[in-house]
């Protein structure tokens, strides 16, 4: 298994992402990261196998 930590990327498909821990954590990353990112207000990494999100 090869993971890399990598800037966030919006080609990463993040509705698809669940953490398990809470709801909020996941509305985020598919809905909101996106914005923050544009408007400079955050900055998240993902962590990721294969394409797909298993944490930021």
């Amino acid at each position: 298994m090869e993971f890399s930590t990598i800037p966030y990327d919006r080609s990463i498909d993040r509705k698809a992402f669940d953490c398990g821990l809470h709801p909020a954590l996941n509305a985020y990353i598919a809905q909101q990261a996106t914005q923050d990112e544009k408007r400079n207000v955050s900055r998240s990494f993902m962590l990721v196998e294969d394409g797909q999100l298993l944490g930021y």
